[in-house]
């Protein structure tokens, strides 16, 4: 698909009209556009407690390249490439595979101006999550280019749209679970990418924000498990999100101490963590501040720090805290460690300073009733710059 957001807002619906002239059509459209547009931002801006950085451009007829589409009808469309939002003023023929019911009609989308507005709102809603993926010194993968690779970007995607178009009218959610589909391609219609977008994201926004955004943006729901129970997707989405994975400037004495699957974020004091054996130190060191993540060796626990979140996790602290740039050091406690932090560490194109593939159980052993193991403390000073390793044997009774 070589379109970015594909704007069929006025197809659904607003009970309430934000501007108060429901009916009222347009003569034209350009000058409505250009007089309306800065309204509809501030409203959202107002709405949704975010900040625009700028304005799209516009333009009134479709790109070329729509003509490729896998899903009609097209009645806007935001293209990344050039921050464009593109609306087409044309009679668009709406079947039973692309509406919301089975009814067959012609529907000129700018005919009056509530649809108007309310599939402009739908575009500046891909515009934001535009602006933002840009503003970010790492990016989602997922929102860099027109192309929209899979559905469980364009899901995500179009519910942000639509919560930003439903948020200054009707933002009631009138889809529910049970109307998820039972084969995942099905999702590819209308109904499910716009009214089932919506009622994925809903939750996450209204709790977290721009906050709930970026973690979408970031944390797709990408795997086959995700799309054929997007339920559980996103009940632990919003678990994930009313968890507090880092604790800054935590005091221990001199140092702030990270706790098993946590992380901890400072620009002056030492971080330290002790105990790891088949957990991983992984150290993203930016110009302010470093994080220490200790990963635990398990993803099976709600709330503990996981090697498929830990280098995303660890970035946004670090870009909270005003740091745009970063270096790593790893050192893995197991194999699957290290090539999930190395692969995702190489994907945000993050340099590596130092990797390496600890050898826990090289002084494993029994001695009489006790086993006996490798294990580390791992320690970090921002201000020197100085990372230290202290290998220890822990002695458990047999």
């Amino acid at each position: 698909m070589k379109i970015f957001g594909v704007g069929l807002a006025a197809i659904a619906y607003l009970a309430i009209d934000p501007f108060g002239f429901r009916q009222r059509a347009i003569d034209n459209l350009p000058a409505y556009v250009e007089k309306q547009a800065p309204i509809i931002m501030e409203a959202q801006e107002k709405a949704l407690g975010i900040k625009y950085s700028g304005k799209p451009n516009f333009k009134f007829a479709l790109p070329q390249d729509a003509e490729d589409k896998p899903l009609d009808p097209f009645l806007a469309v935001y293209k990344p490439s050039d921050t464009t939002i593109y609306l087409s003023n044309a009679k668009v023929p709406i079947t039973s595979e692309n509406s919301f019911t089975n009814f067959h009609v012609s529907f000129d989308i700018f005919a009056n101006v509530y649809y108007a507005d309310e599939t402009i709102a739908h575009e500046l809603g891909h515009f934001y999550v535009d602006q933002l993926n840009n503003s970010l010194q790492f990016k989602a993968p997922g929102f860099i280019a027109d192309t929209l690779p899979d559905f469980g970007v364009r899901l995500v995607s179009e519910g942000i749209a639509e919560y930003f178009s439903r948020k200054l009218g009707d933002s009631t959610d009138y889809f529910s679970d049970s109307q998820w589909p039972i084969l995942p391609i099905h999702i590819f219609k209308p109904f499910h990418l716009y009214e089932g977008g919506y009622h994925l994201v809903k939750p996450v926004i209204d709790n977290y924000g721009k906050e709930g955004i970026e973690y979408l943006m970031f944390h797709l729901p990408d795997t086959l498990d995700d799309i054929y129970d997007l339920p559980e997707y996103q009940k632990q989405t919003l678990e994930e999100l009313s968890t507090v994975v880092y604790r800054k400037e935590v005091p221990h004495g001199d140092s702030i101490e990270v706790p098993i699957g946590k992380l901890g974020y400072s620009s002056e004091k030492e971080l330290f963590s002790t105990d790891y054996n088949s957990c991983s130190a992984l150290l993203v060191d930016g110009e302010k501040g470093a994080v220490l993540a200790h990963v635990f060796a398990s993803s099976r626990y709600q709330g503990i720090l996981d090697a498929e979140h830990a280098v995303k996790t660890s970035l946004d602290v670090l870009q909270k805290e005003g740091n745009q740039h970063a270096e790593a050091i790893l050192i893995a406690g197991n194999q699957q460690h290290f090539d999930i932090i190395t692969k995702d560490l190489e994907r945000y194109g993050i340099p590596i300073r130092k990797v390496e593939l600890a050898d826990n159980y090289r002084n494993a052993g029994v001695i009489g009733s006790k086993i006996f193991f490798g294990a580390r403390d791992v320690s970090y000073n921002p201000l020197t710059d100085s990372l230290t390793v202290t290998e220890k044997t822990r002695v458990f009774k047999n």
